[in-house]
């Protein structure tokens, strides 16, 4: 049953012959929809795949939230901690609405994370304009954060520093 679907973006009705049937539409094989068909042109963005939130293993998860609180203006949730595990994690969300997991988790082996590798490499925070990049670079500098680069134009066009994080991951602040 091809191309049925309802408003809430997922095709429909429930078909068992054809599996590709059943997934949201904007997954859909059938070529008469597209994802701008979805999305844009049946004013169905609430739907819209979006990341909720990214996760990283800290250790210290109380330095890495007031690192985040303070210089990127994180509000943490209460702290969620599993005594079976020894998992505890806070979820940190910036004025946007974006989230971040910080998660600390007893004997995790450490990888290192300085330069280039596969996986992981950095979050970027917009904050607004060169000014605001130029005086948050030098602020986490002044304390005692490594600045990887400092703010420059990029080839790409952005207007960027990139930071080390309490553990030292990389954190770009852009315009």
């Amino acid at each position: 049953m091809k191309g049925h679907r309802h408003s809430g973006g997922f095709a429909t009705p429930h078909d068992d012959k054809n599996p590709a049937a059943n997934l949201p539409t904007y997954l859909s094989t059938d070529p008469n929809y597209g994802y701008e068909d979805v999305f844009y042109n049946k004013g169905e963005k609430e739907n819209m795949m979006k990341i909720n939130h990214i996760a990283v293993y800290v250790q210290d998860l109380e330095e890495t939230k007031s690192f985040y609180e303070k210089y990127f203006k994180a509000t943490a949730n209460q702290k969620y901690h599993n005594l079976k595990t020894g998992l505890q994690t806070y979820f940190l969300t910036f004025e946007d609405g974006g989230k971040l997991e910080i998660m600390q988790k007893p004997n995790l082996p450490e990888i290192g994370i300085d330069g280039e590798h596969l996986g992981y490499i950095h979050l970027a925070f917009s904050v607004g304009d060169k000014a605001a990049v130029d005086s948050l670079t030098a602020c986490l500098h002044s304390d005692g954060y490594k600045v990887f680069s400092e703010p420059r134009t990029t080839g790409d066009g952005y207007y960027e520093s990139c930071v080390s994080d309490p553990d030292g991951n990389r954190i770009e602040i852009v315009k």
